[in-house]
């Protein structure tokens, strides 16, 4: 088995799978991880989104239709 794709190390690393994988394949990822820059950029990104997500929902929820409309309306937007 050759070096997982970027496809595939993101799909692993975003569904928690890459812990119940083979060594090989871990040791693959990060492999790739070290190499590809464009992977560790995502992967920064998406901590960062967590942790701004995780600090949103600690704070005490309001009203969230007003939110709901302007997301709603961004999507719609394209």
């Amino acid at each position: 088995m050759g070096m997982p794709s970027c496809r595939e190390v993101y799909g692993l690393r975003t569904s928690g799978e890459l812990e119940r994988c083979s060594w090989w394949l871990r040791m693959g990822a990060s492999l790739h991880m070290a190499m590809c820059a464009h992977c560790r950029r995502l992967a920064r990104q998406l901590e960062a989104v967590g942790a701004a997500l995780r600090g949103h929902l600690a704070k005490p929820r309001g009203d969230l239709s007003a939110l709901r409309r302007r997301i709603l309306d961004r999507l719609s937007r394209g």
